[in-house]
């Protein structure tokens, strides 16, 4: 049927977009890094202040986190709702 046919092809892309999308919130403070040119897992002193290192260092340890959160719920999600239409055929 065509309906399952576009139902599969979305389930596929919710899929590929969540891995993608959580492949780049999980390397955020990488990212971060090779952008500034400052290790943010251990920033110096004389670039930020040391109160506003922290929060900036526990934000991209959110965002990581919440990246693979995200990574997990999309996979499930994707899978099953792939898993629902082609259970139909």
């Amino acid at each position: 049927m065509k309906g399952d046919e576009a139902a599969k092809e979305r389930g596929i892309k919710i899929l590929a977009g969540c891995v993608v999308f959580g492949i780049i919130l999980f390397l955020a403070p990488d990212i971060v890094s090779f952008l500034t040119n400052i290790n943010i897992r251990e920033i110096p002193q004389d670039v930020l202040p040391t109160g506003l290192a922290a929060i900036l260092t526990k934000l991209l340890e959110a965002v990581q986190y919440g990246g693979a959160f995200l990574l997990v719920f999309g996979l499930i999600y994707g899978g099953y709702q792939y898993m629902k239409r082609t259970a139909r055929t």
